[in-house]
C-alpha cells in the first residue's frame, strides 16, 4: 500500500478519537482487532471494491463507452422469448448497450455469479444462495417429429379410415378423440400416438451429457417407462430442430422455440399419453454483488414481458 507502519496507526487512532469506538487492541506482538474492528474491516472491504468498480467501470466508458449489458439465456428455449423484449428495453435504454450470451443453463448460472453476465433467464429451478431468484412460471414441452414420420402417416391414415367410415354411415357428432385426431391430421394440433410405448423404437436428438437439459428430457421419458436410443446429442434447440427436420430423430423441445416450425408443418407435435412436460423458468441476479440499476430494470421488464403460466392448470 506504499504507507509506513506510523502512518497507518495513525489513521487507526484518529478514526477511533472520531467514532469514540476501539478498533485495535495494541499488545506487545502486534495489534489485534476488536469485535468493532472486526466489522468496520469487513465493511472496508465492500467499501474498497466498490470504488475499484467504479473506477474501471468510468475507464470503460473513457476508452469504448459503458461496458455493455451482458444478457445470459438458457440455449434450449428460454432465449426465444427474449428478442422483443431485449428490442422494448433498448428503445426505454437507448444508451445502454445489451449483449445477449446464449449458453447451457448451468454455464449462464455460474457467469451470473462470478459477474460475467448481469442478469439471466434460464430453466430453473435454480436454487442458489448466491443468486436472487424470480420464478417467471413454467414453460410447455413438446415431442417434436418431421411430417413424413411413421408415427404422423400413421395417424393420418387412422384420420384418413375414420374420415372414409363415417362417410357411409349417418353423420353423428364427433368425439373430443376424434375431432383432436382430425384437427392435428389437418395441422390444427398435436399428432395423436396410441401410447408412451409407441415411442420406443425410435431414437432422440438429446442435449449434451451432464447438461440440465438432458437431465429434464431423460427424466421425462424415464417417467412414462421410455429410455430411447441416442441419435444425436446437440446444445441448442436450432440444432435440435435441424436434426429432427432432417429425420436424425425425435426431440423433446421447448414449445416456444419451435411455434415458427409448426404454424409452417415443418415439424408436427406429438400427443403422448402420460407425457405432458413443463419447466420452470428463472430470471437471477447476483445476491452478494450489487446489480447495476439497468440490469434490475431489465430483469423487471423480463418478469412482466414473458408472460408465462404460473401453473400447470
Amino acid at each position: 500500500m506504499h504507507v509506513t507502519q506510523p502512518a497507518v496507526s495513525m489513521h487507526v487512532r484518529a478514526l477511533e478519537r472520531q467514532y469514540g469506538v476501539v478498533l485495535l487492541v495494541r499488545r506487545g506482538e502486534g495489534a489485534v482487532p476488536t469485535p468493532a474492528g472486526q466489522a468496520f474491516y469487513r465493511r472496508a472491504r465492500v467499501i474498497l471494491r466498490q470504488r475499484r468498480d467504479a473506477v474501471q467501470e468510468l475507464a470503460a466508458w473513457r476508452a469504448d463507452g459503458p461496458p455493455p449489458l451482458v444478457v445470459g439465456a438458457s440455449a434450449t428455449g428460454v432465449a426465444y422469448y427474449l428478442p422483443p423484449l431485449l428490442r422494448r428495453f433498448g428503445e426505454d435504454e437507448p444508451t445502454v448497450r445489451v449483449v445477449l450470451r446464449i449458453d447451457i443453463t448451468d454455464r449462464i448460472v455460474e457467469a451470473v455469479v462470478a459477474g460475467d453476465a448481469a442478469v439471466g433467464a434460464v430453466w430453473g429451478p435454480v436454487r442458489r444462495a448466491d443468486l436472487r431468484v424470480t420464478v417467471l412460471g413454467e414453460d410447455r414441452f413438446a415431442v417434436v417429429a418431421p411430417p413424413d414420420h411413421a408415427l404422423v402417416r400413421a395417424a393420418e391414415a387412422e384420420v384418413g379410415a375414420e374420415a372414409e367410415a363415417g362417410a357411409e354411415a349417418e353423420a353423428g357428432a364427433e368425439s373430443g378423440a376424434e375431432f383432436g385426431r382430425d384437427a392435428a391430421a389437418a395441422g390444427g394440433g398435436d399428432v395423436p400416438v396410441p401410447s408412451a410405448q409407441a415411442l420406443a423404437p425410435y431414437a432422440f436428438v438429446l442435449g449434451m451429457p451432464g447438461s440440465a437439459t438432458r437431465r429434464f428430457i431423460e427424466g421425462g421419458l424415464r417417467s412414462v417407462g421410455l429410455d430411447p436410443p441416442v441419435a444425436a446429442e446437440v446444445v441448442s434447440s436450432a440444432d435440435m430442430k435441424r436434426a429432427v427436420e432432417d429425420g436424425v430423430g425425435l426431440a423433446i423441445v421447448s414449445r416456444k422455440a419451435v411455434e415458427a416450425e409448426l404454424a409452417a408443418g415443418r415439424l408436427r407435435a406429438l400427443a403422448v399419453p402420460g407425457l405432458d412436460l413443463w419447466r420452470e423458468v428463472d430470471v437471477i441476479l447476483p445476491r452478494r454483488r450489487s446489480p447495476r440499476g439497468t440490469a434490475e430494470r431489465l430483469a423487471a421488464l423480463l418478469a412482466a414481458g414473458m408472460r408465462l403460466p404460473r401453473s400447470r392448470g
